[in-house]
């Protein structure tokens, strides 16, 4: 499914998103905002941890309007 992330956006995390490296990005229950286009910023405070074109992205984030 094609989606957008714009800058201000934000989002709600409906699983708890783990990375390759075992570091927990995102927490389940916790809003997060686009600071940067295409891009989500992480609990680490990562503005351009890139997260368009995921396939799995509906799994684990939901818009807030």
């Amino acid at each position: 499914m094609n989606y957008e992330i714009k800058k201000g956006n934000k989002f709600l995390c409906l699983e708890t998103y783990v990375m390759d490296d075992d570091l927990i990005a995102y927490t389940k229950g916790q809003t997060y905002i686009s600071e940067v286009d295409k891009c989500i910023t992480d609990n680490g405070g990562d503005k351009l941890h890139e997260m368009i074109n995921q396939r799995d992205f509906f799994e684990y984030f939901k818009p807030e309007l």
